[in-house]
């Protein structure tokens, strides 16, 4: 993609004087933290001659780069270049290498709006929290993911996973854990909605929105002939904007909000007509949202309304509803519930099986023309890459990971010659898929009567692979069977310092 510059003019401008809000905070700081060798826009613009730039240490050099921002901040540019400001530079990466078909896109827009973005985003963090709390843990929360994580974890040992481990008096699980994915919610999502919502909460930043959302912009990608095209993007964030996520996010919370109030409403009119409910307040439901992953143990008798009102309230804000990858979890014990509830509540059975139908699905294997066949979880969830659900489900999910590593290790050392690279890949990619695991290693497996004092000297078996694979890695590497302790000790030492 080539587009004729505009002509270069040497005589130096004089500097604007803005009268609306100016950008806060020091755009410098944020340029000198900045990353290098990121890749280049649809222009050949990058990061690193703005970061060049900064490292100068040159005043008037710096509060050129500032005026420039702020110009971007106001959505003052000339007219002639904000295209370059809407258009983004797209490629993909293979999602499968069993389905060529599934892509992962990755955008790049121009390196000035990612600058400004990233500042704009970590300016207002704390201000995008406190719109988005409590029910999406994803902007401006340290531990966000973790949060979610465990509170969804306990939230299914509570409600589905003790009762049937009942053994005196074995029960059916009250709720059901529900895993929501929006289809390319990024891509869909309403511009309309959005700029009404900056307007509303964050009036100082509806210039630069408009700049970036106000009129369709262009997604540039290369064809597998050499040739460049583009498609016109009317709706959604572009991908690669450091603000995107932030901006679905806030979209999302246009449905997961009032959807939340109906909920809870619906528990307080248990709870006066005296059904105190599953926790003494008529069962009431928690959203928890990670941008737009979002899950939450609904009540059995809510699990219907739920989803109706999730596609009434999301379809007409481009939050539309992936029924093939939404998942709901009923049980932990392995088996369904529906047979034993279709005894107890043939009429509650009835509803929760047509959700299960409508909203969890597949595609039919047997018969591919036919209806798509019903998904009930009776296990386990990947939440957010981390399983939740029974031990049994995680036990299994840590030793796939566990094989999927050693299969990569395999192929590395059958494939790569050079030991550097080999070391390289394995300490930068392979071995990175099992650490965040760590956590949930505890979560599943710590035993309740651990001294809790001492919780750091634990070691489970998840810590123990890993610790095996890294000392067989380095033998390999080293043309030994095995190494010695002091030398595994040395090997994980950080060099940084």
């Amino acid at each position: 993609y080539l587009k004729e510059a505009l002509p270069h003019d040497p005589r130096r401008q004089p500097r604007a004087t803005f009268q609306r809000h100016h950008l806060p905070g020091d755009i410098c700081h944020t340029i000198k933290k900045s990353p290098r060798a990121k890749g280049a826009g649809a222009n050949g613009d990058t990061l690193d001659v703005f970061r060049d730039l900064v490292s100068l240490n040159i005043a008037e050099v710096n509060e050129d780069i500032r005026q420039l921002c702020d110009i971007v901040f106001n959505a003052v540019v000339p007219t002639e270049v904000e295209q370059y400001f809407t258009d983004t530079y797209l490629f993909c990466l293979y999602k499968d290498p069993e389905d060529l078909s599934k892509l992962r896109p990755l955008g790049i827009p121009l390196a000035l709006r990612r600058l400004v973005a990233t500042h704009v985003a970590a300016f207002y963090r704390q201000r995008f929290a406190q719109k988005l709390l409590p029910i999406n843990y994803a902007i401006g929360i340290d531990g966000g993911m973790d949060f979610v994580i465990k509170t969804m974890q306990l939230s299914i040992e509570k409600y589905i996973q003790e009762p049937q481990e009942d053994e005196a008096n074995p029960k059916l699980p009250t709720r059901a854990a529900v895993f929501v994915d929006l289809t390319n919610m990024f891509n869909n999502i309403s511009r309309k909605e959005l700029l009404d919502i900056v307007q509303e909460c964050f009036p100082e930043l509806v210039p630069m929105a408009r700049l970036l959302y106000g009129s369709p912009g262009s997604v540039r990608f290369r064809w597998n002939d050499g040739s460049w095209k583009s498609i016109n993007m009317l709706e959604g964030v572009n991908q690669g904007c450091p603000l995107s996520a932030i901006f679905a996010a806030l979209v999302l919370d246009r449905v997961l909000r009032p959807l939340d109030t109906m909920l809870r409403q619906r528990a307080a009119d248990r709870l006066a007509s005296g059904d105190s409910g599953d926790d003494g307040f008529g069962s009431i439901s928690h959203l928890f949202g990670y941008v737009d992953d979002n899950s939450s143990c609904v009540p059995l008798v809510d699990l219907a309304f739920f989803f109706a009102k999730l596609v009434e309230l999301g379809v007409p804000l481009g939050c539309l509803l992936n029924k093939f990858k939404t998942r709901i979890l009923t049980s932990c014990n392995g088996e369904s519930i529906l047979p034993e509830l279709r005894r107890i509540n043939p009429t509650l059975a009835a509803e929760v099986e047509a959700t299960l139908r409508e909203y969890s699905v597949e595609k039919n294997t047997a018969d591919p023309e036919g209806p798509p066949s019903m998904v009930e979880l009776t296990s386990g969830f990947r939440l957010l890459g981390t399983p939740v659900g029974s031990p049994e489900f995680a036990e299994e999910f840590f030793e796939e990971q566990l094989k999927e590593v050693r299969r990569n290790i395999a192929s590395l050392h059958a494939g790569v010659p050079d030991l550097q690279t080999r070391l390289r890949m394995f300490t930068q990619c392979i071995i990175q898929k099992l650490p965040h695991l760590l956590g949930a290693d505890i979560m599943h497996r710590l035993p309740m009567d651990f001294q809790a004092e001492g919780w750091q000297q634990w070691n489970g078996p998840l810590t123990s692979e890993i610790d095996k694979l890294v000392r067989q890695f380095l033998a390999t590497i080293a043309g030994r069977e095995t190494i010695p302790e002091y030398a595994a000790l040395i090997a994980q030492l950080s060099v940084a310092h």
